[in-house]
């Protein structure tokens, strides 16, 4: 299970999030992301995707669980109603210290945010205890870079990856969902 500790009001809470939800890109923009990755890693620096068990992609959705056969009927109706959603990769981000998160940002643009209101609306109803923080009017969208960094890393890292060739443009292909287990034993599923 991926499991995270945050601190939260002097108190520590584990949260188990298996089930998730991603958009995933076009190839030529995950094949970017991963030299990206790789790049870190020979530079020595951490990196999250190389020793992850996905590809590269923008988290939707986090949630304890969720009933997959029934999500994958909604989805499919969802899916099917959607217009292509373009993304462009501009800048990094680093979420607080704490996390230890640096991540490449997409410019935020109507049809990314439409897809995601519109994945919650279904998803949520059908999911138990869907995380907070990637709720609409709260969800970051971000693609992780490195995940868990001391705060004494983030500078050097940030450093590191704004002298990197980025993606640019992306197309958002498919949504990947399911069980998020780790060490490659993950359970997921693409649509369409």
């Amino acid at each position: 299970l991926n499991s995270k500790t945050e601190t939260i009001n002097d108190a520590i809470i584990l949260i188990t999030m298996p089930f998730g939800a991603a958009l995933t890109f076009d190839s030529h923009t995950e094949s970017a992301i991963r030299a990206l990755e790789q790049a870190q890693a020979r530079a020595g620096l951490p990196s999250f995707m190389v020793s992850a068990d996905a590809p590269p992609h923008m988290t939707l959705m986090m949630a304890a669980d969720a009933p997959i056969a029934q999500l994958r009927d909604a989805l499919e109706q969802l899916v099917a109603s959607l217009n292509p959603t373009q993304v462009e990769f501009l800048s990094l981000g680093i979420f607080q210290a704490k996390y230890g998160v640096i991540f490449l940002a997409p410019v935020v643009n109507a049809n990314l945010l439409n897809l995601h209101t519109a994945f919650w609306k279904v998803a949520a109803p059908l999911s138990i205890h869907p995380g907070e923080h990637y709720r609409p009017g709260i969800w970051v969208p971000h693609v992780t870079l490195a995940y868990d960094l001391p705060p004494d890393q983030l500078g050097p890292v940030a450093a590191f990856l704004a002298n990197q060739d980025w993606p640019g443009s992306a197309t958002v292909t498919h949504i990947l969902y399911g069980e998020f287990t780790g060490q490659g034993k993950s359970r997921l599923e693409t649509l369409p």
